[in-house]
């Protein structure tokens, strides 16, 4: 697979995860982070640069699975089902409203 090929796979997966995340109710993140012992010693100008270059072999490495973790807290995830029962009712009850 080529590099224009890697990054058209790329940003249609991005935009799906996107248009997945931004329809159906509004999310609003408030995850408060403690940054304070993160030391990024991997980092370098070339990794993390507005001026580095694309390292598409590290992105799309064809030897490893790259893995992306979303992780929702229980507090988080019974909110969304809530939200979900109050949208559009209790789970299998058959009943949908069609916003009109």
């Amino acid at each position: 697979m080529n590099k224009n090929t890697r990054t058209k796979c790329l940003i249609g997966l991005i935009s799906i995860f996107v248009l997945v995340l931004s329809t159906g109710c509004p999310i609003i993140i408030d995850i408060p982070l403690d940054e304070s012992d993160f030391e990024p010693t991997d980092w370098t100008e070339e990794t993390h640069s507005k001026t580095a270059d694309a390292n598409f072999a590290e992105v799309f490495d064809d030897t490893q699975v790259k893995r992306f973790d979303i992780v929702i807290t229980a507090e988080r995830w019974q909110s969304m089902l809530d939200d979900m029962t109050n949208m559009y009712g209790t789970f299998e009850s058959g009943s949908i409203d069609s916003g009109s």
